[in-house]
C-alpha cells in the first residue's frame, strides 16, 4: 500500500479520451509476470481471461478523467487510470490492486538503514525460513534481512523470544513494542543481510499463484454475500397478502360440509390434479398410483417451487452436506415410469369452480395456460407467520424465514458476514431454526413472547427445563418478550426493538441477521378466493374423506381443517394422504369397464384426527411429548392447575444435574397412562406411547414408569396386533410380521419398503423404537434368524464363510461366489461376481490365512484395498509410507544408514513410529518399486547438490515390515537382559523371535505383539494383541489387549512358560482368532464375544477339548515355511512393477496432490486438505456435442481386470475401469470431490444392485461409474465418460482439451520434488498459473 500511494503522488490523471485508447491492450498485476488482457465489447471493457469463473467488466464513467465502474468475479470496484512521465500508464483500483500497462511492476529494493545496500538481489524468504535454530537464526524487520545469531545471547527478553521469531518476518511484533529507530541501537551493521529479495523461480512462482488463490477466494467470498432480500420473506408477505385480499373478495363463504359417512367420494372422470408438492402431495401420488396402478387415472403435480418433494422434517440437515439431493423424496424417473405428469415452478392462481378449471402460471416464464380437472386435490402446505414489526419490508436484508432449502441457501450467504442472529419463536420450528442458525458459526438467540420454550407441547416446567439445557449451549434465550420493531439503515438489519409482556420497559439488541420461525398460516388463499369454505382460524374444511365443502376439491396436510384444527405436523399429513388415496381408490372402481368387478371390497377408511405424539431432538436435547389422545393436549392435561379438574395426577422426576424432566398424566381413578412430557431423555418414548393407548397399565405400577424404569423393556409379545409402531406411516404390529411372513422381510431396509415403516422421523427403526425387536420375533416364530452375513452378497459370518471355503477348499474368488452367494436374493450371479468394496477384502482376508497366497498374485489382487494393493498405507496426499519390517524394535547402524541414505534419495519425511521401527513418509506411487529395490536389496547412494552430504551404503537388505496389511505390524520389546539391570529373560531375542516367525501371516485384523523383559513392563505388553511379561519363572502370557480408539487391558492367559511353550500356544490362539472372529475384529473385541470368554480359548489351545490343536499346529507352520517378501516379489517381477505406474499412457510422474513446506528440519506436507467440492460435475458425457472426440488412452492389456489404472489427457487425470461383471470399460475424473485427491482409479470396483461402482481408496465414498452420481453421498458427484474399446485399443469420449482442462485440470503440487531429489525426478515444466 505504501508503493501504491507513491506511485500515486508520482503520477497524473489521464484524461477521458487518452483512457479509452488505452484500456485495450495487456495488463499486469503487481508482482505477477503474466498479463491480463482487456478489449472492447460494445461500449464496456472485458478481460479475456476469467476471475472466479468471470471476465472482468468495465463501464467507463463520463467526465474529464477515465474512471470505469468495475466487476471482477462479480464484486462491484472502481478503477482509475494514471499516467507516471511519459509512457508509463498504471491502473488503480478500489480493492487496492494495481496494474500496469506493457510490462510487470515489481516492487523495488531499498537500502538497509545502517547503509549496506547488500546483494542487488537480496535474500529470498525461502532462504529466511531455513535459518530458525540457534545455530544460525535470521529475522526480518522492516524489510531488511538480519541475522541475530550473535544477539541470542545478549537480547535482553532471552533468546526464547528471538528464537519464536527466527526464520519468520518480526516487523509487527517488533514494531508494537520498539521504535523502528531502535534497529540501528541493536544491531550491528555486519548483520544486516540486506532486503528481502525475490524468490528463485519456481518459489516466486508458487507465492504468487498462493497469492492470485487468496484474491480469487476473497472475490468468490464477497460475490457469495447476497444482496438481495430474502425470496422466502418475499413469498410470505405475498401469501399473508393473497389470504387477506381472498378473504374480501368472498361475500358468503360455502357452509362447512357435514360429515356423511357413508356418502363416498364419486370420481367423474380420470382427471386428477394436486396443487402442492410437498412431502404429503407427494405422499399422496405415491399411496395412489400404488393403490389404482400405473396410468389408471391421469394425475399432474404442481409444485410452485423450483425443485421437486424433499423432506421437510429434516430440513436442519442440510446444513451438514448443503446438498438438496440428500433430502430429496424423488425425481422425474419415478413420474416417467409410474406415467405421472408433474410440474416445478407452477402456481396455481384461480380454481374456477363452475368450469372445474385451473390457471397456472409458469413462474420462471411468466406464461399462464388453463388446466382441467376432475378432482382437485389442495396439499399447499402452509407459509410462514411472520408478525407485524415496524420498519420491516419485503426489501429488508438479513431477514429470513425459516421453510424452504432456499431459506437456508440465503441464510448460508448472509451468514459469512453476520456475527449475531436473533430467531423469533421458540417453538419446534423456532428451534430448528435455531440450531441452523449456531451451525452457521453465529451469536445465537431465540426471543419467545410465552414464558418459556415450547409452550404448545410443554409446560412451563418442561419448558424451562429446556431452556436451561440450551442457554448451556451458549445459545441465549429471552422468553416473556414481544418485538416492538427492528432497526434499519439503508435498507439492511441492525437490530430489534423488545419490549416485556407489560410493555413497560424497552431494549434495543443489536442483530445483523433474524430468522422468523413464530408459527405458520394455513396456504388457503387458492380456496378463499373460488368460495371454498374455509375455518374460523384458516383452512380447507374436509370432512372425514378428506372432502370440501366442493365435492370436486379435496385437501390434505397443513392446509386441511378437520374438525377446527389445521395440524401443523407431517404424520397428520401422512395419515390424511392415506385416507384420500383410499377414498379414490374406491372411486376408481366406478370408472373401471366391464372387465373389471362393479364394486370394491370393503368400505374406505374415514380420517378421525390424528396423534400429535411427538419425539425430537432439539440442538441435541430429546423432547418428547405424547397423550392418549387429542384431549392431551387440547384440555392441556399435562397443567398441573387443569388435572384436578379432570380426575388426573402426575408423577414429576427433575434431575437439576443433567437437565432431566420426566412428568407422567394418570387417571386418578383407573390409573391409566394419559400422557407425558420428557426434556433430556426420551429412550423409553415409543414404550410409554403403547402404553398410553392401552386402557390400563396391565402388570405395571405409576412407580413402575418412574426414573424410566418400567418402560424399556416391554415384551413386544404383549402388543396387539393392531398396536401402532411407526406413528408417521401408521404401520402396526400385524404390518411387521406379514411382511416378515409373507414378503420374505429379513432386514430393517426390506420392511422400510415393504412396509414404509421408517420413512418417517426414522425414530420407530433404532434401537430404542419397536421395529428391530419386533423383527427379531417374526424371524424366530417362522424359524429364520436375522441376517448377519458379511454382505447383501454373502448370508453368512465371516466364521461360517471361513470354514465354507477350508472345507471345500475355494481358491478363487469366483469360486467362493459360485458356493457360498445368497442364492434366491441374486439377481444376477455374473454381476455378483464384481462383489463390492466390503465382501472383497474379507474373502482377499481368508484366502491368505488359508493357502498362503501373495496378495499380489492376479485375481486376489484385484480383491485387495488400496493398501494391499500398493502394499503401502495410502497418505491424505494420496501418497504411501514405506516401512521396513524392524525385527522387535532391533536395528543395525548400516540399517540406519540405509533408511538415511533412501529417505535423502528420495526426499523422504521421516520418524520413528510407535512401533519401534522406521517409518518413510510421502512416497509417490510410481516410486514405491525403486524405493523398495534398494530397501530389500540394502544397496542405495545419494550425493547432495552441493556435495556436501555423499554417501553410498550396501548391507543384507530389509523386508517388508507389513504396515499396509491385517497382518501382524511389529513386536515391542524392551532391552531386558541384553541391556537392563533389571532385565529377568531376553525380551528383544524373543521380540524378535516371534517377529521373524509370525511376519506377514494374515489375520482378520491387523495385530501387534509385546515383550517385556521384567513386570516393569516398559514394552507395554499388555496393552498388545499378544503379549510376553518375563516373571522369575518363566513368561506371562496376555491376549486381547487393544489400545487405540477402545483401550483394552490383556487377559492373563497362562504364567511360568518356556519361549517354545509360549509360541505353541500363541501359534494356536491367533490360528484360532482366525478361524472364529467376524471381520476387521481386533483380539480384544474377538475375545470379549467369544462364548466362554477366556476359559473356553484355555479348553481350545491347551486342553485341546475340540480336537483342534493338530490342525492349527499344521497351518501355523505352512503359513511360517511359504512366507514371501512381498516386495521383493514386485521389485523382481517386471509386471508387477508396471502396475505401479503413475499414468497408464504415459510416462509423466507426479508428486502427491498436496503441497510441502519446510516443517521441523524436513518437508512434509502442509496440513490443509484441499476443499471438498459439493454439487453435480462440472462436465458429464450427457453434455457431449461435435466438438468431442475419441481419445485412445492405451492398449486394453495395459488395464487390469476388474480394476483401474489413471490416464491422463492434456493436464486431466481420467480413471479407467475395466469391469468384468458388466463386460463394459468406464471412465470417470481421478479426483475424488471429497478432498479432490487423484486417486478414484485405485478404488475398488464393484455393484450396489445392479448398479456399477468404485470406492474411493481415501474415505470409501462410492460412485456410480455409469452416470458419476455419488452413491454414498449424493452431494458428491464425478464426471463421467462413455469408453468403447476398438482394436485392443481403449477409446474414451472427452471434449477439447482446454474444455476438459477448465472443468477438471489442476495443477499438479511441488510436492516432494525437490532438487535435492537424488531419484532422477524433475520439476514439472512450464508451471503457469
Amino acid at each position: 500500500m505504501a508503493m501504491m500511494s507513491a506511485l500515486k503522488s508520482e503520477s497524473e490523471p489521464v484524461d477521458y479520451e487518452e483512457g479509452l485508447r488505452t484500456a485495450k491492450g495487456d495488463w499486469y498485476i503487481k508482482d505477477i509476470a503474466k498479463p491480463v488482457e482487456l478489449a472492447f465489447k460494445g461500449q464496456d471493457i472485458v478481460s479475456t481471461q476469467c476471475f472466479a469463473g468471470e471476465p472482468l467488466t468495465g463501464t467507463p464513467r463520463s467526465g474529464p478523467h477515465f474512471e470505469m465502474d468495475v466487476k471482477m468475479g462479480g464484486f462491484p470496484l472502481v478503477a482509475t487510470m494514471r499516467k507516471k512521465g511519459t509512457s508509463t500508464y498504471l491502473m488503480f483500483f478500489s480493492s487496492g490492486m494495481l496494474w500496469s500497462k506493457g510490462s510487470p511492476l515489481t516492487t523495488a529494493a531499498t537500502s538497509a538503514p545502517n547503509g549496506l545496500v547488500g546483494a542487488a538481489v537480496g535474500q529470498p524468504m525461502s532462504e529466511v525460513k531455513k535459518h530458525n535454530t540457534k545455530e544460525s537464526a535470521w529475522v526480518v524487520l522492516h524489510g531488511q534481512v538480519y541475522d541475530l545469531t550473535a544477539f541470542l545471547g545478549d537480547h535482553p527478553g532471552g533468546e526464547e523470544v528471538v528464537l519464536q521469531w527466527a526464520g519468520k518476518d518480526a516487523t509487527k511484533f517488533w514494531s508494537a513494542i520498539h521504535k523502528k529507530d531502535w534497529i540501528k541501537e541493536y544491531t550491528k551493521p555486519e548483520w544486516c543481510l540486506g532486503p528481502v529479495g525475490p524468490e528463485p523461480a519456481n518459489e516466486q512462482l508458487k507465492e504468487k499463484d498462493d497469492e492470485i488463490k487468496t484474491l480469487r477466494a476473497e472475490i468468490s467470498r464477497l460475490s457469495s454475500i447476497p444482496t438481495k432480500p430474502s425470496q422466502g420473506l418475499q413469498d410470505a408477505f405475498r401469501a399473508a397478502d393473497a389470504a387477506k385480499l381472498a378473504s374480501s373478495s368472498v361475500a358468503a363463504p360455502d357452509k362447512p360440509p357435514a360429515v356423511e359417512a357413508a356418502d363416498r367420494v364419486k370420481l367423474e372422470g380420470r382427471r386428477v390434479v394436486v396443487i402442492g408438492h410437498g412431502p404429503v402431495g407427494h405422499d399422496f401420488v405415491v399411496k395412489l398410483v400404488g393403490m389404482v396402478g400405473d396410468g389408471a387415472l391421469d394425475i399432474t403435480v404442481l409444485g410452485e417451487e423450483p425443485r421437486m418433494a424433499y423432506d421437510r422434517v429434516h430440513l436442519t440437515e442440510y446444513f451438514e452436506h448443503h446438498d438438496p439431493s440428500k433430502l430429496s423424496m424423488c425425481d422425474q424417473g419415478w413420474f416417467n415410469d409410474h406415467k405421472v405428469s408433474c410440474s416445478i415452478n407452477a402456481r396455481v392462481e384461480k380454481i374456477d369452480r363452475e368450469l372445474r378449471c385451473i390457471s397456472v402460471r409458469d413462474t420462471k416464464t411468466g406464461s399462464v395456460k388453463e388446466m382441467p380437472y376432475d378432482a382437485c386435490v389442495m396439499a399447499t402446505g402452509s407459509y410462514p407467520f411472520v408478525p407485524p414489526m415496524t420498519n420491516l419490508t419485503t426489501e429488508t436484508l438479513g431477514v429470513f424465514v425459516y421453510r424452504t432449502i432456499e431459506d437456508l441457501e440465503g441464510m448460508t450467504l448472509w451468514a459469512k458476514k453476520a456475527k449475531r442472529c436473533a430467531v423469533i419463536g421458540g417453538g419446534l420450528l423456532g428451534l430448528e431454526a435455531a440450531k441452523a442458525a449456531f451451525d452457521l458459526g453465529v451469536e445465537t438467540h431465540v426471543l419467545e413472547v410465552a414464558n418459556y420454550l415450547m409452550p404448545t407441547q410443554l409446560e412451563e416446567g418442561g419448558g424451562k427445563a429446556l431452556q436451561k439445557m440450551i442457554a448451556e449451549m451458549n445459545i441465549k434465550v429471552h422468553t416473556g418478550v414481544r418485538i416492538k420493531s427492528i432497526e434499519v439503515e439503508k435498507g439492511t438489519l441492525l437490530g430489534v426493538r423488545l419490549t416485556d409482556s407489560e410493555l413497560t420497559e424497552e431494549t434495543l439488541l443489536d442483530f445483523d441477521m433474524l430468522v422468523v420461525s413464530a408459527g405458520i398460516r394455513a396456504r388457503d388463499e387458492l380456496a378463499r378466493d373460488c368460495g371454498v369454505a374455509v375455518g374460523a382460524r384458516g383452512g380447507v374444511v374436509v370432512d372425514s374423506r378428506m372432502r370440501s365443502s366442493d365435492p370436486h376439491i379435496f385437501a390434505i396436510g397443513e392446509v386441511a381443517s378437520y374438525q377446527g384444527m389445521c395440524y401443523g405436523l407431517i404424520a397428520p399429513g401422512w395419515d390424511q394422504a392415506t385416507v384420500l388415496a383410499k377414498n379414490f381408490e374406491d372411486a376408481t372402481w366406478g370408472l373401471k369397464g366391464s372387465g373389471g368387478t362393479s364394486t370394491p371390497a370393503g368400505e374406505p377408511p374415514l380420517y378421525e384426527g390424528s396423534d400429535l405424539s411427538t419425539k425430537l431432538k432439539l440442538l441435541g436435547v430429546d423432547v418428547a411429548s405424547f397423550g392418549s389422545n387429542l384431549d392431551f393436549w387440547f384440555q392441556r392435561q399435562f397443567d398441573d392447575s387443569n388435572a384436578s379438574k379432570l380426575g388426573l395426577t402426575s408423577t414429576l422426576q427433575v434431575d437439576p444435574f443433567t437437565g432431566l424432566y420426566r412428568k407422567l398424566i394418570f387417571s386418578t381413578e383407573t390409573k391409566k397412562l394419559m400422557g407425558g412430557l420428557l426434556v433430556g431423555n426420551a429412550d423409553d418414548y415409543f414404550n410409554l406411547v403403547t402404553l398410553s393407548k392401552q386402557d390400563d397399565l396391565g402388570k405395571k405400577m405409576p412407580q413402575d414408569l418412574f426414573m424410566g424404569g418400567g418402560g424399556g423393556d416391554q415384551d413386544v409379545g404383549e402388543l396387539s396386533d393392531d398396536t401402532v409402531v411407526c406413528l408417521c406411516q401408521k404401520v402396526t404390529k400385524k404390518d411387521i410380521f406379514d411382511a416378515v411372513k409373507e414378503q420374505d422381510c429379513c432386514t430393517i431396509p426390506d420392511l422400510k419398503r415393504c412396509t414404509t415403516a421408517g420413512l418417517g422421523c426414522g425414530g420407530c427403526i433404532l434401537n430404542t423404537g419397536f421395529i428391530p425387536k419386533l423383527l427379531k420375533t417374526a424371524l424366530e416364530e417362522c424359524g429364520k434368524k436375522m441376517f448377519t452375513g458379511i454382505s447383501p452378497l454373502f448370508p453368512f459370518t465371516r466364521q461360517e464363510l471361513f470354514q465354507i471355503i477350508k472345507v471345500k477348499e475355494l481358491k478363487t474368488w469366483e469360486e467362493v461366489v459360485e458356493h457360498c452367494g445368497r442364492e434366491g436374493k441374486i439377481a444376477d450371479v455374473s454381476k455378483a461376481m464384481s462383489g463390492d468394496e466390503v465382501c472383497k477384502p474379507v474373502v482377499a482376508s481368508i484366502l491368505a490365512s488359508l493357502w498362503q497366497e501373495n496378495p499380489t498374485k492376479d485375481g486376489l489382487r484385484q480383491l485387495q484395498d488400496t493398501n494391499d494393493r500398493f502394499l503401502g498405507n495410502i497418505q491424505r496426499s494420496g501418497q504411501y509410507s514405506v516401512i521396513p519390517r524392524v525385527p522387535g524394535g532391533e536395528i543395525t547402524a548400516d540399517e540406519l544408514i540405509l533408511l538415511g541414505t533412501v529417505a535423502k534419495k528420495y526426499n523422504l519425511w521421516t520418524k520413528v513410529t510407535g512401533a519401534q521401527r522406521i517409518g518413510l513418509f510421502g512416497a509417490n506411487v510410481w516410486q514405491l518399486p525403486d524405493i523398495w529395490e534398494d530397501v530389500v536389496y540394502g544397496k542405495s547412494s545419494f550425493t547432495s547438490s552441493d556435495g556436501k552430504v555423499s554417501v553410498s551404503v550396501e548391507t543384507p537388505g530389509m523386508e517388508s515390515g507389513h504396515a499396509y496389511g491385517k497382518a501382524l505390524r511389529a513386536v515391542k520389546t524392551c532391552v531386558g537382559t541384553s541391556w537392563c539391570r533389571f532385565g529377568l529373560l531376553d525380551s528383544v531375542g524373543v521380540g524378535n523371535r516371534l517377529e521373524q516367525r509370525y511376519k506377514g501371516f494374515r489375520a482378520p485384523h491387523k495385530w501387534k505383539m509385546g515383550v517385556s523383559g521384567c513386570m516393569r513392563e516398559c514394552a507395554e505388553a499388555q496393552g498388545k494383541d499378544i503379549g510376553l511379561v518375563a516373571a522369575n519363572d518363566g513368561w506371562n502370557l496376555y491376549v486381547g489387549g487393544n489400545h487405540g480408539t477402545s483401550p483394552k487391558h490383556a487377559t492373563l492367559f497362562m504364567s511360568a512358560l518356556t519361549d517354545d511353550e509360549a509360541i505353541k500356544y500363541i501359534d494356536r490362539i491367533m490360528m484360532y482368532y482366525t478361524f472364529t472372529s467376524g471381520p476387521l475384529t481386533r483380539t480384544s473385541k474377538w475375545l470379549e464375544g467369544l462364548e466362554g470368554g477366556i476359559e473356553h480359548l484355555r479348553d481350545v489351545v491347551v486342553d485341546d477339548k475340540l480336537n483342534l490343536c493338530a490342525e492349527l499346529d499344521e497351518r501355523m507352520a505352512a503359513q511360517v515355511d511359504t512366507f514371501e517378501c512381498e516386495w521383493k516379489k514386485v521389485v523382481d517381477t517386471p509386471a508387477l512393477r508396471k502396475q505401479f505406474r503413475q499414468f497408464v499412457n504415459t510416462d509423466d510422474k507426479k508428486y502427491g496432490d498436496l503441497e510441502w513446506e519446510p516443517s521441523r528440519r524436513q518437508h512434509k506436507i502442509m496440513v490443509e486438505d484441499l476443499p471438498t467440492v459439493i454439487g453435480p460435475a462440472k462436465i458429464n458425457k450427457d453434455q457431449a456435442d461435435a466438438t468431442w472426440r475419441w481419445l485412445d488412452v492405451g492398449h486394453t492389456d495395459d488395464y487390469a481386470t476388474n480394476s483401474g489404472g489413471a490416464a491422463k489427457v492434456s493436464k486431466t487425470e481420467l480413471a479407467i475401469f475395466q469391469h468384468k461383471a458388466m463386460g463394459k470399460w468406464y471412465a470417470t475424473q481421478n479426483s475424488c470431490p471429497h478432498k479432490q485427491l487423484q486417486v478414484l482409479s485405485r478404488g475398488m470396483i464393484g455393484m450396489q444392485g445392479d448398479t456399477p461402482k468404485v470406492a474411493c481408496p481415501i474415505h470409501k465414498n462410492t460412485y456410480n461409474l455409469e452416470t458419476g452420481k455419488g452413491i454414498s453421498n449424493a452431494g458428491l458427484n464425478v464426471a463421467a465418460f462413455d469408453v468403447k474399446v476398438e482394436a485392443g485399443r481403449v477409446l474414451v469420449h472427452l471434449p477439447p482439451d482446454e474444455v476438459l482442462d477448465k472443468a477438471l485440470a489442476r495443477e499438479d503440487p511441488n510436492g516432494n520434488a525437490e532438487a535435492e531429489c537424488g531419484s532422477g525426478c524433475k520439476l514439472p515444466e512450464n508451471l503457469d498459473w
